[in-house]
């Protein structure tokens, strides 16, 4: 699949949202398969195993604001039959060793937080 449809592909699979990165592999798997790990900060992965196309179609999509990433709980994935074996990060920051942040995607930009509205 060139990147043009690829990232196409991701978009649809995304458009109802909270669609993790097993579901994105089981219905794009040729967004997968490669040795390409995604993450943000130092020593925090959000998924491994995509190849370069898939990678750079992902980046490319929340760079654009057309898909964003929302940290999930690991159950999610677990009922998504695959976890990685890492512990899960608390947080998102940097971290000494390697940590996992599980995340969902959903479509469209991250909403802004609202300061000052009522908890």
């Amino acid at each position: 699949m060139n990147p043009i449809d690829l990232k196409e592909a991701i978009k649809r699979r995304v458009r109802l949202g909270g669609v993790s990165f097993v579901e994105l592999a089981r219905d794009i798997p040729s967004a997968f398969g490669g040795n390409v790990v995604l993450g943000g900060f130092e020593n925090l992965v959000v998924w491994t195993g995509l190849s370069k196309d898939g990678a750079e179609a992902v980046l490319s999509l929340v760079q654009t604001g057309e898909i964003h990433m929302t940290p999930t709980s690991m159950l999610v994935y677990a009922i998504d039959g695959r976890l990685l074996n890492l512990p899960i990060a608390k947080r998102v920051q940097s971290y000494k060793r390697l940590h996992w942040l599980p995340v969902v995607f959903n479509p469209g930009p991250v909403a802004p937080v609202k300061r000052g509205a009522a908890r």
